[in-house]
């Protein structure tokens, strides 16, 4: 705790932004729209992963629940139904709803990136720089567009993330904002199960920016942040529950067994036509595919075979600086360089705790496979340590 510096966060309010500034924004912020627009209506069809995405919406708004093909479906978690569900008693039609919340998504991680862009160092530079990678990013606006959970989890995270830095910085944060820090983190796991780390580790940043100004041990601080964990706990609970009814145990996720052998798979044979045809071998009675019995858990791989699971993360490593363009490629490692010879002689402060917090659960992924859907949530954190390396040397 002695290498970071508290003095860079606490209590700092962000000045206005200048006039210029925020026509600036606006007009990127429009730009983004457009692009994302575009985005939809050039790519305005559905995987199968949207059709269940799509149905599941559907029927939850419908009164029929989390059921697909006419039994419960748990393989998909219902955070992103829900949403789809939200506009479908608007809309009408599931596919459009499904489109709409991952456009809606895009869009709204672009604000958000730009306040906390704003909030973390109010510089003109930073601020444009971060948000114009957000926008212009590939990958944002691919998933703009498809009938997928990536943009929206990426959307309630950043959200999470906004509410965890107004906590840290101002000295007494109103009960609704440390709800909304709870709600959103339950909710980040009932879209995607890995949500569920990102609550705890910006808890951590927030203790850390607490214990700081001598606050964590307040009565403010342990009433609304006991509020917040109860509130996250429960927003998650109901869906463990039924995972729990289902299966007859308690777990966070009903894929891992099946993420795992479906990494192995990747690993033996990357051609798509290699992983179709390992994942639909029937098993030896036919009545289903071998990949679906898979009953393997991350804490038992990790005993069992750490030798793969050194050989996997070595794997995901390589494919991911060689696959995955400037945010995620050797170049990375030029850029962080350049970044550090910037900073030398300086010490951590929160605002480098809070972008390392939130680009770590990728180890996560390195034990299963790192697909770029799943790096999309760490591409406005990594813009914003680039733009934070822009905005000193400019």
């Amino acid at each position: 705790m002695k290498n970071i510096d508290a003095h860079s966060i606490e209590t700092e309010i962000a000045p206005s932004q200048p006039d210029w500034l925020i026509q600036t924004i606006r007009l990127l912020v429009a730009v983004g729209f457009f692009l994302g627009l575009f985005s939809v209506w050039s790519r305005y069809f559905i995987f199968t992963d949207g059709t269940v995405y799509a149905t599941l919406g559907k029927n939850l708004a419908s009164g029929l629940g989390l059921r697909y093909c006419g039994g419960t479906h748990l393989f998909y978690p219902p955070g992103y139904p829900l949403a789809i569900a939200a506009l479908y008693f608007v809309l009408h039609n599931a596919e459009f709803a499904a489109h709409l919340v991952s456009f809606l998504a895009y869009m709204g991680s672009i604000i958000i990136t730009a306040r906390l862009a704003w909030m973390m160092r109010p510089s003109p530079v930073f601020t444009i720089s971060a948000i114009t990678i957000v926008i212009l990013h590939p990958y944002f606006l691919l998933y703009a567009s498809y009938v997928m959970s990536e943009s929206l989890f990426t959307f309630i995270v950043l959200a999470s993330s906004y509410c965890a830095w107004k906590i840290a910085i101002q000295k007494k944060s109103p009960v609704w904002l440390w709800s909304l820090w709870g709600a959103l983190g339950g909710y980040a796991y009932l879209i995607r199960a890995d949500g569920v780390v990102y609550w705890p580790l910006q808890a951590i940043f927030i203790a850390v920016a607490l214990w700081h100004s001598s606050r964590l041990f307040s009565i403010h601080a342990l009433i609304r942040g006991s509020l917040a964990a109860i509130i996250f706990i429960s927003v998650m609970f109901p869906y463990l529950k039924l995972i729990a009814d289902q299966t007859g145990q308690w777990q966070l996720s009903t894929k891992t067994a099946i993420l795992l052998e479906f990494s192995r798979m990747k690993m033996n044979d990357g051609s798509p036509q290699g992983e179709t045809r390992q994942a639909s071998r029937l098993s030896d009675d036919g009545k289903s595919f071998t990949i679906d019995q898979a009953k393997d858990t991350l804490g038992a791989f990790l005993i069992n075979h750490p030798h793969q699971a050194i050989d996997r993360i070595l794997w995901n490593w390589n494919r991911l600086l060689h696959r995955h363009g400037l945010v995620f490629s050797w170049l990375t490692i030029p850029l962080f360089g350049i970044l550090l010879w910037i900073m030398r002689g300086r010490i951590i402060n929160l605002k480098s705790l809070f972008l390392i917090l939130h680009t770590s659960p990728i180890i996560l992924f390195s034990l299963f496979y790192i697909d770029q859907r799943f790096i999309l949530t760490f591409i406005p954190f990594f813009a914003l340590a680039y733009a934070r390396s822009i905005g000193v040397v400019f």
